[in-house]
């Protein structure tokens, strides 16, 4: 379950409310804007909904810098959400999505080189190093799993899915570092 709280000028609120009430969220209440935003809405949203209500408000705002959308993740929610006794096959069937934006701060941080990337890459050279050096095909697989290319890897290949240029150049830059 998400809280997801929506920040937007005066003006845009029916829409606002009818995108969300579209997606039947678990609960929903406007609430009082801070300074720079004149209205905001929160929601409760169960799992699997929040992609649904964050597209729904991006297509409602495009690309302007009026609005603001923040995602939190909840830990307790009361009462707590009933469940259908029976499901259907299509909801067993059904699995829940990863929501996309929280997967793109995750490989983002995974594909940026920091220090953590600079130290597991010199200890895997030193590690590749001793294998070689003592012909050992084992200590060299060590030496590859050590090696943190795996999150530069995935960035580039995530920005290429997503057509996201900054996030493949900032991957492919950490891989060639």
């Amino acid at each position: 379950m998400r809280l997801i709280k929506v920040s937007y000028p005066e003006e845009r609120s029916d829409a606002v409310i009818s995108a969300i009430e579209g997606v039947e969220p678990v609960d929903w209440m406007k609430v009082t804007g801070s300074d720079s935003y004149e209205k905001a809405i929160e929601v409760v949203a169960s799992e699997g909904q929040e992609q649904e209500i964050v597209d729904a408000l991006q297509n409602l705002f495009g690309n302007g810098d009026d609005w603001r959308i923040t995602v939190v993740p909840v830990e307790v929610s009361l009462p707590r959400e009933e469940e259908p006794l029976e499901k259907t096959e299509q909801d067993k069937e059904k699995k829940p999505a990863a929501f996309r934006e929280g997967l793109y701060e995750s490989v983002e941080k995974g594909s940026c080189f920091d220090i953590d990337f600079a130290v597991l890459t010199i200890l895997s050279v030193i590690v590749a190093a001793i294998g070689l050096n003592n012909d050992s095909v084992a200590v060299v697989i060590a030496a590859m799993v050590i090696a943190p290319l795996l999150g530069p890897m995935l960035g580039f290949s995530f920005g290429a899915a997503l057509g996201d240029m900054h996030l493949m150049i900032a991957s492919a830059r950490t891989v060639v570092i």
